[in-house]
């Protein structure tokens, strides 16, 4: 449901929810579904479509016959969070762990020639002078 219509609303409520599952032991789902999405405030969703979603979710437990509160088995996450987008020919993004700043770390961009960019803040110096450009000396 937003996947499709809000492909970045998805991805910081997708990180968000990692992160919730990443950074604790035992999960209680009301306050998940309440801090992670009820708290989130859409970029492209729109409140009607967020709020469906909310209500969707906590029907779960119910439909799918589940704890509300339940521990959290490590490997079990660790297999659901890496998530890979093929961003050009031969060229993947792959995300392997939640991110605490989604937004200030994987940006998109479009020049002004309508050329759409992924930027991606590095802390490794190697990485990000294997990808520098020098800039060509004016002729």
């Amino acid at each position: 449901m937003v996947k499709k219509a809000s492909p970045r609303d998805w991805s910081v409520l997708r990180n968000a929810a990692v992160l919730y599952f990443r950074t604790r032991d035992r999960i209680d789902y009301e306050e998940f579904i309440s801090t992670t999405f009820e708290a989130y405030i859409p970029e492209e969703l729109d409140c009607e479509k967020m709020q469906k979603v909310v209500e969707t979710l906590k029907e779960l437990p119910e439909k799918h016959n589940f704890d509300r509160q339940f521990n959290i088995t490590a490997s079990k996450i660790k297999a659901k969070i890496k998530k890979v987008y093929k961003v050009y020919r031969g060229v993947e993004l792959r995300i392997t762990d939640a991110l605490e700043n989604i937004d200030e770390t994987i940006q998109s961009e479009r020049d002004k020639d309508g050329n759409r960019y992924i930027k991606i803040k590095t802390n490794d110096e190697m990485v990000y002078n294997t990808f520098l450009m020098k800039k060509k000396e004016e002729e």
